[in-house]
C-alpha cells in the first residue's frame, strides 16, 4: 500500500531543487521532503498526504526525460551531463551506419585465439544470432531503440505513457532481459569450459611429444589424454551437432 502522491511529490522536489539557487535546501524542497516522509509512512499511519497545488510543477528539467513541451533546459550539472550523453548517443547512431565499411580494416589480434577454437565458430555464431534475434524481439515488443538502454536499465526511447504504466513496462522488460541473459549465460559458461579444455588438450599434446622422448610418466599421460572432461561438456550442449568436432579434437596434436 503506497501513497499515490509520493511519486509526484518526489518529482516536484527535483524540479524545485533544480530551479532554486539553494538546491535541495530551498524552502519549497524542505516542505516537499516533509511531505515525502509522511507519504512513505502512509502504510503504517494511514494518513493520506495531498500534494499542494502551488508546489505542482508545470515544466520539468530536460534530464527527467519528459515530453519536450513539458521540459526546459536545466542549467545545473545534471542537465549538462544529460545533454552531453544525449549528444554522444546521437553521434554514435550517426556513426554506426559507417561501421560496415570499416569492419574490413579493423585490426584483429590473433593472440586472442585459442588453438582449436575455430572448430566451434559455426556453433558460436549460431548462438550469437539466436541471442540477437531474442534481443531484437524485446526491443520491438517494448518499442525501445537501443540495446544499451536495456543493458543499463536507463530507457529513454520508450513511448511516454503514464508514469505508472511506463514503470510497469520497464519492470517487465527488465525481467525479460534478465531471463534472456541467464539463459545465454548458461550457454556461455559451457563454451568457456570447452575452450579451457581445448587449452588443456594443447598442453596434453605437448606432453605427448615429450613422452615420446621419454620425459613424461606414462601413467600420467594415460589419465590426461582420455578427453573425458571435454566429452562431458559437449554432452551438456544437448541438441548441438558437434560430435564430429569432438572426434576431430581427440586427434588434435
Amino acid at each position: 500500500m503506497v501513497n499515490e502522491n509520493l511519486g509526484a511529490i518526489c518529482n516536484a522536489h527535483v524540479v524545485h531543487a533544480d530551479l532554486s539557487e539553494y538546491g535541495a535546501l530551498d524552502e519549497k524542497c524542505l516542505k516537499l521532503a516533509e511531505l515525502a516522509a509522511l507519504a512513505v509512512d502512509f502504510p503504517k499511519t494511514g494518513k493520506d498526504v495531498i500534494m499542494p497545488s502551488q508546489l505542482k510543477p508545470k515544466l520539468y528539467p530536460d534530464f527527467m526525460g519528459k515530453e519536450e513541451f513539458k521540459s526546459y533546459k536545466s542549467t545545473i550539472i545534471l542537465g549538462k551531463l544529460y545533454r552531453q550523453v544525449k549528444d554522444a548517443y546521437n553521434e554514435d547512431v550517426a556513426a554506426s551506419s559507417e561501421l560496415a565499411s570499416l569492419t574490413g580494416r579493423i585490426p584483429y589480434d590473433r593472440d586472442l585465439e585459442i588453438p582449436g577454437s575455430t572448430t566451434f565458430i559455426a556453433e558460436a555464431w549460431n548462438s550469437r544470432c539466436i541471442h540477437d534475434r531474442q534481443l531484437i524481439g524485446l526491443l520491438g515488443q517494448y518499442n525501445v531503440n537501443r540495446e544499451e538502454e536495456v543493458v543499463t536499465g536507463h530507457i529513454w526511447s520508450m513511448p511516454k505513457n503514464s508514469s505508472k504504466k511506463q514503470g510497469e513496462l520497464k519492470e517487465r522488460l527488465k525481467h525479460a532481459y534478465s531471463a534472456m541473459r541467464k539463459e545465454s549465460g548458461k550457454f556461455s559458461s559451457i563454451w568457456t569450459r570447452i575452450l579451457i579444455n581445448l587449452q588443456r588438450m594443447k598442453r596434453i599434446s605437448c606432453t605427448n611429444r615429450k613422452r615420446r622422448h621419454g620425459t613424461s610418466r606414462p601413467d600420467h599421460m594415460a589419465r590426461a589424454s582420455s578427453g573425458k572432461g571435454l566429452k562431458r561438456e559437449l554432452d551438456k550442449l544437448g541438441g548441438l551437432e558437434i560430435e564430429k568436432s569432438y572426434l576431430a579434437l581427440l586427434d588434435y596434436g
